[in-house]
């Protein structure tokens, strides 16, 4: 645990005082954020003991329903391999597509936020990490007009993991408002917001209601618990960002397509007080879309809205962690030895 509290350092350090310093060109921040991104790398590819490790190389063995990742294993096997070969590809894969994105000005702060929050999940959640790779490879398509092979490589992605299938609402949303998306999703939202607080007092009755009638499989939702008032601040941090750049949303059109993404998951609010695991999901997956947005907008701001963005930024990406540790401390400690545990074999 030792090494990732340096390494944790390390980054927030040099995040912070690349957010500080002003500078004409990227040359030196990117030569940084190269040396910064091996470590993480390695950390990830070469992963040999984690929650879910033992559990995929048994699977690994076997038939599986998703239809992807069954080809990637077929794939693998014809070439006598095993699953630390997937875990190597599912690194390389997903840090070529969303760390080395082209346009991200505070790279190191992208780095960052990634060490902090989805890293500990995406080394555990491997047919997770490669579906929403494949979606952020279908948002680059989107962003450069590209619509059919967007939809391809969405579709893609749902073969690897069945929440895949969620974002098909995504893009019948964007193709159908068009120009219309945010301000109409915008008021959705608001209505969700609103009602959120009515859904969660009753959320109780209706589980003792259906309890009558289903039984246990009531217990599919949950009472309100730390792990849903976090999500909610979360949105409230999600929202006062929104607040601060409110100017560069007025114009729906040029709306970034990140941005829509992001945006789309906080509609499914309602059900980190059902499941929050399945709403901690989309929300984790949409996490790159949303600073891919931000990171590029606080550029234009002067040094005070920066720092907010920033302060705002890294808060709500280490909350879901620090939930998780305040709740089961020795877990959380576990996840991030785990991290460390890597061996240069295949």
């Amino acid at each position: 645990m030792l090494l990732y509290v340096i390494v944790l350092l390390i980054l927030f350090v040099s995040s912070y005082l690349e957010v500080l310093i002003k500078r004409k060109d990227q040359g030196l921040q990117k030569l940084f954020s190269y040396i910064y991104i091996i470590p993480i790398f390695l950390l990830f590819a070469f992963n040999r003991d984690n929650n879910d490790y033992q559990t995929y190389q048994i699977l690994f063995e076997y038939k599986m329903d998703d239809f992807g990742y069954e080809v990637l294993k077929k794939i693998v096997k014809s070439f006598n391999g095993n699953h630390n070969w997937i875990i190597f590809t599912t690194a390389s894969l997903s840090f070529y597509i969303l760390i080395n994105k082209k346009n991200i000005f505070y790279r190191i702060t992208l780095l960052f936020l990634y060490y902090i929050s989805n890293l500990l999940y995406d080394i555990n959640i491997i047919r997770n990490t490669l579906m929403i790779t494949f979606v952020y490879i279908s948002l680059r398509f989107l962003e450069n007009k590209k619509n059919i092979l967007s939809i391809i490589f969405v579709i893609l992605a749902s073969t690897f993991h069945k929440v895949g299938i969620i974002y098909f609402i995504f893009y019948l949303l964007y193709f159908i408002l068009r120009k219309k998306y945010f301000s109409i999703t915008k008021k959705l939202l608001i209505m969700i917001i609103l009602v959120t607080p009515f859904f969660v007092l009753s959320l109780e009755t209706f589980q003792m209601i259906l309890m009558k009638y289903i039984g246990e499989k009531a217990n599919y939702f949950e009472i309100v618990k730390l792990g849903a008032v976090t999500n909610v601040v979360q949105v409230f941090f999600d929202v006062l960002l929104m607040t601060i750049y409110k100017n560069e949303l007025k114009k729906d059109g040029k709306i970034d397509v990140n941005f829509k993404f992001f945006f789309f998951t906080l509609l499914f609010l309602p059900f980190c007080f059902i499941n929050k695991e399945f709403y901690n999901r989309l929300y984790r997956n949409s996490l790159f879309a949303k600073w891919y947005y931000f990171l590029n907008k606080m550029k234009m701001r002067n040094l005070k809205v920066k720092i907010i963005t920033y302060l705002i930024l890294v808060v709500n990406a280490g909350l879901s962690i620090l939930t998780i540790y305040i709740r089961n401390p020795i877990f959380v400690e576990d996840l991030m030895n785990n991290l460390l545990k890597f061996s240069f074999s295949f």
